[in-house]
């Protein structure tokens, strides 16, 4: 066999070894001259994110999504990747519905660390790895192994998602998280006499807040790694907690040029937390109107109450007959009445539902349900 013919046979391979080398090269020079830069937001931390996940996903990576199954956020699984090193990352928080962007917005959170490898004590998965109890204009975290992050606002505005994950990549990164802040909204109350006149005076008290708060605190798109040792140490707090807070002296109030009293400023739930502020105001005739404030979901609240005198109620009750009650006093009357939303009530004061209760010796209590609209119909107490 001659030397020309081995050449001959040899010739293909050496040329897909080339080409190979030839490659590699381009590859290296390409990443010498494009290096990999430092995550700056979250806009670019999602981009990131996003282009490692098709390999992910390649791969048999999971997708995050929310409840009704739609994709809320793609991550990286971190054992594709193993850390390289430890990095310093620092935390810039903007409220994108905030109008005055010198106004840093203050949020409570916990940094969470995605797609922790399998070790001998924990399973493979996300874990906490910093908790603040109070964010100002921004926070910095040393010695974070390389990986996939997020960030879970735990006071942030009700309804509103976490902002999406990023990537941790070289010794020193920042990141700017958009999350949407809690807004303040006033609490307006127009009380009407019986004849439909706005009542200009009362005392106003503070009468205690209902709230029930989520406490389990894990977010919804984390999957909190498992102790093998003591699973008890990786459970945290689940099931719903109630509260109430406590009452506070009355205020007398005035209206202002609207006719409204200004019950006060209100700031709206975070997510996960349902409250309802009570506040219950006394007219000089006795009437009380009770406010209810519900903090989930109000950005303007304008209620309107109505508060009738007694003698007013009473003109209404009669006996069985027909005849007034004979020696009904306006002591025996107690009149109630639940503000309502004035957009809720069309602005039609005369529709707004009182509760009055009317009592008695030797007839039967009388509770009944009186409207300026209907406060000309009759009421009948039955003898015991």
């Amino acid at each position: 066999m001659s030397h020309f013919f081995v050449l001959d046979r040899l010739r293909p391979l050496l040329a897909s070894i080339a080409a190979v080398s030839v490659l590699a090269l381009a590859v290296g020079c390409h990443e010498m001259n494009n290096p990999k830069q430092p995550v700056t937001d979250s806009t670019e931390a999602a981009r990131r994110v996003d282009s490692e996940q098709a390999v992910h996903e390649a791969a048999g990576g999971a997708v995050d999504s929310t409840a009704d199954g739609s994709k809320q956020q793609l991550v990286t699984d971190c054992r594709a990747a193993p850390p390289l090193g430890l990095a310093r990352l620092t935390l810039r928080f903007r409220d994108p519905g905030a109008a005055d962007e010198a106004s840093l917005p203050e949020f409570f959170g916990e940094l969470w660390r995605l797609n922790v490898p399998q070790s001998d004590e924990y399973s493979a998965g996300d874990e906490c790895v910093l908790e603040t109890s109070r964010i100002d204009q921004r926070s910095t975290a040393s010695e974070l192994p390389y990986g996939t992050y997020r960030f879970h606002c735990t006071n942030r505005r009700h309804g509103t998602l976490d902002p999406p994950g990023f990537v941790v990549d070289q010794p020193e990164c920042a990141v700017t998280l958009a999350i949407e802040q809690r807004r303040r909204f006033p609490v307006r109350l127009t009380i009407y006499s019986g004849d439909g006149a706005v009542i200009e005076s009362c005392a106003v008290k503070y009468d205690g807040a209902r709230a029930r708060v989520n406490s389990n605190r894990t977010p919804n798109w984390a999957s909190p790694r498992i102790n093998y040792h003591d699973e008890t140490a990786s459970a945290r707090p689940v099931g719903i907690t109630t509260f109430k807070a406590g009452a506070r002296i009355a205020v007398n109030m005035r209206v202002n040029g609207t006719g409204r009293f200004e019950v006060g400023d209100f700031t709206e739930d975070a997510d996960g937390v349902r409250s309802v502020d009570t506040w219950v105001a006394t007219v000089e005739s006795g009437g009380r109107v009770v406010v209810q404030v519900d903090c989930t979901d109000v950005i303007v609240a304008d209620f309107v109450g109505v508060a009738p005198t007694p003698t007013e109620i009473m003109h209404t009750v009669v006996d069985e007959h027909g005849d007034p009650v004979e020696g009904l006093a306006e002591s025996d009357v107690k009149i109630g009445c639940i503000a309502v939303l004035r957009s809720t009530n069309g602005m039609q004061w005369a529709s707004v539902p009182v509760l009055a209760t009317v009592s008695r010796a030797g007839f039967e209590t009388l509770q009944f349900t009186w409207t300026g609209a209907s406060r000309g119909a009759k009421h009948y107490m039955k003898r015991n």
